[in-house]
């Protein structure tokens, strides 16, 4: 062995056991970005090279101004740069380590999530740069994001259309008003109108001595039942502002038109003018027939809307 070669290999043995510390034989190393270990002089990143020479690793390693903090070589097929966290790596761009820690067995510091593989990787906060659309609300997750959609939307990240389960369906309602030779019947609540001025674009409404009145559609299949919108009345052409009816609404969801129980979600109110209300149902009910009703009098609906999903 040369003179050359016999110093590199030196140079090699002093980087192993800089700072009193060996890594074993057996140590799992993992790719650009990740560590074996964590030790109480800090938390320890691997970088392998396209090295097959154990000289040119103890150059790269323990000459490269870049890697100020190697411990040693290690053959493990390729030959591995261990550094610690802070320092750059050897992908000829001065960036830090990433804080990363092979922690099969235990949990993953704060900040950090286990991955499959069980290797702890920095938890960023997807939500930051806004993923869900349409209004949609983003929650960040280990590693990943949801979106809570608004109603009418679904899809990963709330880019699709839910078709409206209601529209034109056979609807009934527990009473029915009648005024000035036009009766205000259930099907006005799914006939795809939604404008909320009571006389011009006609809204679906119970008479008006009935206490506890309700309105129900027959979706005429099952579906399960992600939200319902309603649409509330506004002012009309007369200047008559009776939105605050709108109150104490109860929705809810079956698979039977005599057993239509099941909560989908409520709404206190009082409503306000041509108020748009979307009620999410938490549970996500399974159910052909949804069914609105009151516990005070007069049930007004300009527009009702279900979306869902099919069974």
């Amino acid at each position: 062995m040369n003179v050359f070669a016999a110093s590199s290999y030196l140079l090699c043995f002093i980087l192993m056991y800089s700072y009193g510390q060996l890594l074993p034989l057996t140590s799992d190393f993992i790719k650009q970005g990740y560590v074996s270990e964590s030790m109480d002089e800090g938390v320890f990143a691997v970088h392998t090279l396209e090295i097959k020479s154990l000289i040119e690793c103890a150059l790269r390693c323990g000459m490269n101004l870049l890697c100020n903090a190697v411990d040693f070589c290690f053959l493990d097929g390729l030959y591995t740069c261990r550094f610690r966290y802070g320092h750059a790596n050897l992908s000829n761009t001065i960036t830090q380590c990433e804080a990363y820690e092979n922690t099969a067995s235990k949990d993953c510091p704060d900040g950090l999530f286990l991955r499959a593989q069980g290797i702890c990787k920095i938890n960023t906060d997807e939500c930051q740069n806004d993923p869900c659309l349409n209004g949609a609300t983003c929650t960040n997750t280990p590693g990943s994001f949801n979106c809570t959609c608004d109603a009418g939307w679904t899809g990963i990240v709330c880019d699709e259309v839910v078709s409206n389960r209601a529209l034109n369906k056979p609807a009934k309602q527990s009473s029915t008003y009648t005024w000035s030779g036009v009766t205000y019947s259930s099907n006005l609540a799914v006939d795809g109108n939604n404008g909320t001025d009571f006389v011009v674009d006609k809204c679906s409404h119970t008479a008006t001595g009935e206490n506890s009145p309700w309105w129900r559609v027959d979706l005429q299949a099952v579906y399960f039942i992600k939200s319902v919108r309603i649409f509330n009345r506004g002012m009309d052409k007369y200047g008559i502002d009776t939105s605050d009816r709108l109150r104490d609404v109860t929705i809810t969801v079956g698979l039977t038109e005599s057993d239509v129980n099941t909560p989908c979600g409520v709404f206190a109110g009082p409503g306000t003018l041509s108020q748009v209300v979307d009620i999410d149902c938490s549970s996500v009910p399974k159910g052909r027939f949804v069914k609105i009703s009151k516990t005070t009098k007069i049930l007004t609906l300009c527009e009702v809307e279900v979306f869902g999903y099919s069974a």
